[in-house]
């Protein structure tokens, strides 16, 4: 009942208990245009959420933090009697209106988008929404709960980042000698991306798209990175201090790698449980982002030999990067000497 509802309600009682009391004809008639009023309110709110049903339409997956949309339709199975003042609310909200439907025919159907938010990462069913409707007088409300259908997937947060200062800080022993910096042969035309030296601005083909375009040349080592993301916590209960600092691990090699990956690197990960194996492209973008989705903390005593990791790949595989939540850890070697942490500074894009 909405708070007009109640001052009815609160009418309706005084009038009927002045009316008992001093037996005056008009003051039933009152009471009766009152309750008349209440139970018209009552009945035709409750006919109007009948007989809808509602469908959602989600994207698959969203980054962390990140609204994305949802669309949703509802249509009105009732023959004759349209839905009116229908409002879409998030179950379990403080009654908060996601969308707002003002008149619905009988066999139409409405298409409502409402924004959603999460700030978990990994596999999650899409909440449950309530229709409402205080149709005709907003003295009383009628609701009914639509079941939580569809599933989405959050990735990381992905950030730009500067690769240069990553190259620079890869582990050294895993990389070629000879490598300094970029060729001098050419490799391919990008779009620009944040981070990008301009030196590299392609002016000729900035001008012939409209858009700011590098030129991107070939490496004199190879182009393959290897992630190593140390997922091991004191405990995987997590304060929120380690929770945030876990999660801006995950967010810094989705991050990366994706700049990487843009710019045609090959990348790989490893977890002290997990590998994803190295792609190129999108399609590994997709896979990176799935892969870090679903990563887990893991206990520092179970995996003590991820300090003294060894490359085991072949030489092809010259950049690696050791990401830790530990704020003590970054800029210093590991325990085995053979890696250097990434510190996030070297890296973010301001």
């Amino acid at each position: 009942m909405t708070f007009p509802g109640w001052v009815f309600l609160t009418a309706f009682m005084l009038t009927l208990a002045a009316a008992i009391n001093t037996g005056f004809n008009l003051l039933y008639i009152v009471v009766g245009v009152i309750a008349a009023f209440l139970l018209v309110s009552c009945a035709l709110a409750v006919w109007s959420v009948r007989g809808l049903t509602v469908t959602a339409d989600a994207p698959g997956s969203a980054h962390r933090s990140q609204p994305f949309a949802i669309t949703l339709r509802v249509h009105n199975r009732k023959w004759f009697m349209p839905a009116l003042m229908l409002r879409i609310e998030r179950t379990g909200e403080e009654r908060k209106a996601q969308a707002f439907v003002p008149s619905l025919p009988a066999g139409g159907t409405a298409i409502a988008r409402v924004s959603l938010q999460l700030d978990r990462r990994g596999a999650h069913t899409l909440p449950s929404f309530t229709l409402v409707s205080s149709f005709p007088f907003g003295l009383i409300e009628a609701w009914r709960q639509l079941p939580a259908s569809g599933e989405v997937l959050v990735y990381p947060r992905v950030s730009p980042m500067r690769t240069t200062a990553a190259e620079q800080t890869a582990g050294s022993r895993y990389r070629a000698r000879s490598s300094g910096g970029d060729g001098n042969e050419y490799f391919s035309i990008r779009e620009y991306l944040p981070g990008d030296d301009i030196r590299k601005i392609s002016w000729k083909a900035t001008a012939r798209t409209g858009q700011l375009m590098v030129r991107e040349l070939s490496r004199e080592n190879s182009r393959f990175v290897l992630f190593l993301l140390d997922t091991r916590m004191q405990s995987v209960d997590l304060s929120p201090e380690e929770d945030d600092l876990f999660e801006a691990a995950v967010d810094l090699v989705a991050s990366l790698g994706t700049t990487l990956l843009q710019r045609q690197y090959n990348v790989a990960v490893e977890t002290p449980t997990e590998v994803l194996e190295g792609g190129e492209g999108g399609a590994q973008r997709k896979r990176l982002l799935e892969f870090l989705a679903r990563v887990m903390p893991h206990q520092l005593e179970e995996h003590p030999e991820f300090d003294e990791y060894h490359c085991t790949q072949d030489t092809a595989t010259p950049a690696v990067l050791l990401v830790s939540p530990d704020p003590g850890r970054w800029g210093r070697r590991s325990s085995g000497g053979s890696v250097r942490v990434l510190d996030p500074a070297e890296v973010t894009h301001a």
